[in-house]
């Protein structure tokens, strides 16, 4: 008796255009990123900063987000919520 043989669906390549969302996607994270690093680093300091890029952004919100977030990232690693949200700003901001 013949061994069954199994095909499995080849990944899709991606086409020119598909590239160019690819690297905007990259960028985007690139700056969501470097936006949750600085907050790790120094804080509710710079907050301010961060809202004059982002005037739809609560305060208050981001404030109890960056705390958390450095209290998450001393004991268990990448605090999510906080780049969740720097994510959803990003994303409503609608830069490219």
């Amino acid at each position: 008796m013949p061994a069954a043989t199994t095909t499995r669906p080849n990944k899709p390549r991606l086409e020119p255009a598909d590239a160019g969302a690819a690297t905007a996607i990259s960028e985007q994270l690139r700056r969501i990123e470097a936006c949750r690093a600085r907050f790790l680093e120094t804080g509710i300091e710079a907050i301010d900063a961060f809202l004059l890029e982002y005037p739809a952004a609560d305060k208050k919100a981001l404030k109890r987000l960056v705390q958390q977030a450095q209290a998450t990232h001393r004991h268990y690693g990448t605090p999510r919520r906080l780049l969740r949200y720097l994510r959803a700003l990003d994303d409503a901001r609608g830069i490219p």
